[in-house]
């Protein structure tokens, strides 16, 4: 029997649910609320009649006959060791005490077939195996697997010679993936020789990229170049911005390093020069390589959930608003009238971008990761991507919607793809917040409902059970891109 301390009921607001960093929290019916009202960013497990029915990450009902335990970080990852449906959770005083024994597995298996009778996916009649293993092994082989479908991942380059290059690629191939989404531009270097960045001291003398678009030909696996935009680099300026320091952005104080995004450093997108310089660097990015897409990221202010610390007011930023509306930015407040023209002003830098790109890439298969919750991404970071698909500047979508509770990903997903039909959302999961192998097929299941594919964020989060997960069940049929058919 496992055993641990808790917090009962919180009363602390300064987070969510009053679940802090690494805090392990019970919520009973005595908390005076009918849910937790935690974040998306930590695990939940709801105990019913002294059972574990049901698990997800945020904000779950707290049952008549027993009491959520919910867990963020590090207390997270031991709920997740620890826990499974039918574990027995006793709570005495401000302990909880987990038991797992052969009853409490068949009460889990028991559990799971009867979700997966729910989801269509075993008969209600069949016979359920009476393990663990035995049924998450069930539920794997048994989900539907596509035929047409984007199975995508983001991957920053970790691989230090053609040989480790050569095995990451056989290790997507081997797993079902079709489209790798590989970061070559970021922190101001390129992975590859350029003319017009500096690249990575690491990979000078070869060139890391043509390995890669060599190896994934040969394997089937399309290759979209992953690209930082705005973002100049992560606790130093950059090259980029070391050889034109006014280009930076800058924050309301005056300082140029981000605090909310700490250590991040960014470019003024209001600046001709900074667009110019992308358009010239992606140009010879498609150019050189023959590449027929480009991933957008960072396509965005920085974080300006602090006033004070905003992006960007750079001079070159206050001085463009001056001419453009006779206001001065820095003399604004958000409760001023004219701090919605400022938002605009923002909003409209990064969408002159977008459009430039669909002007001077086409036919190129242009994309944005961007971030689902709509209103926050225009007010916090001038990333109006609602406008970019009603004007149809993308061929598509991937919000970044990194959660493990399952049900809102799928109504961010329904969101996105419901503003343009035409233009289809491959919605961005997360599982470096801590999915086992069945939960993160079980998203993907659940999603690939809503949407025509999945990118998954990213390699390195992806464990060999993740893989071994996706290859005996969602991803176990060979599938091709949706453009490809």
């Amino acid at each position: 029997m496992q055993t641990r301390r808790v917090i009962i009921n919180p009363t602390e607001t300064a987070y969510p649910g009053g679940r802090g960093s690494d805090q392990l929290v019970v919520y009973t019916r005595d908390y005076g609320k009918p849910t937790t009202g935690t974040n998306p960013y930590g695990t939940e497990f709801v105990v019913a009649g002294g059972i574990v029915t049901e698990f997800g990450s945020n904000n779950s009902r707290i049952p008549e006959d027993g009491f959520v335990v919910s867990g963020h970080g590090e207390a997270q990852n031991w709920l997740q060791e620890n826990l499974w449906y039918g574990s027995r959770v006793y709570l005495e005083n401000d302990e909880i005490k987990v038991l797992t024994d052969e009853t409490t597995e068949r009460d889990g298996a028991r559990i799971l077939a009867e979700k997966m009778a729910e989801e269509g996916i075993l008969s209600s009649s069949s016979a359920a195996p009476t393990t663990r293993s035995e049924i998450e092994d069930l539920y794997l082989k048994s989900l539907p697997s596509r035929t047409v479908e984007v199975r995508g991942i983001w991957h920053e380059q970790t691989e230090k010679t053609p040989n480790e290059i050569r095995k990451t690629v056989k290790r997507l191939q081997d797993s079902g993936f079709n489209l790798l989404l590989l970061e070559v531009y970021y922190h101001g270097y390129t992975i590859y020789p350029s003319k017009f960045a500096t690249q990575m001291p690491q990979y000078e003398g070869w060139d890391p990229l043509a390995v890669w678009q060599e190896e994934c030909n040969k394997a089937g696996i399309e290759i979209h170049p992953w690209v930082h935009c705005f973002f100049a680099g992560f606790g130093e300026k950059g090259s980029v911005a070391d050889l034109h320091p006014e280009w930076l952005g800058k924050r309301r104080d005056g300082k140029l390093q981000s605090n909310v995004e700490r250590g991040f450093y960014w470019l003024e997108p209001a600046l001709d020069e900074v667009q110019d310089f992308l358009i010239s660097l992606f140009k010879e990015l498609l150019h050189t390589y023959g590449f027929s897409a480009l991933h957008l990221d960072y396509i965005r202010y920085g974080e300006t959930a602090c006033f004070n610390e905003a992006f960007s007011f750079s001079d070159s930023a206050v001085k463009v608003f001056k001419e453009k509306t006779g206001l001065d930015a820095l003399e604004l407040t958000k409760d001023s009238q004219e701090w919605a023209l400022w938002l605009k002003f923002r909003e409209d830098n990064i969408t002159r971008f977008v459009r430039r790109a669909r002007k001077e890439f086409p036919g190129v298969l242009l994309s944005t990761a961007i971030f689902p919750e709509l209103e926050h991404a225009r007010a916090s970071k001038g990333q109006n991507w609602a406008l970019w698909l009603e004007e149809g500047l993308l061929d598509y979508l991937t919000p970044m919607i990194y959660s493990t509770d399952t049900e809102y990903v799928v109504k961010m997903t329904e969101f996105a793809k419901d503003l343009n039909p035409q233009i289809p959302v491959y919605t961005g999961l997360g599982p470096f917040m801590g999915f086992s192998p069945l939960e993160l097929a079980r998203q993907i299941y659940a999603v690939s409902k809503a949407a025509p594919g999945t990118v998954l964020f990213a390699l390195h989060s992806v464990k060999d059970r993740h893989m071994e997960a996706l290859k005996k069940g969602i991803f176990k049929a060979k599938a091709v891109l949706p453009w490809q058919k």
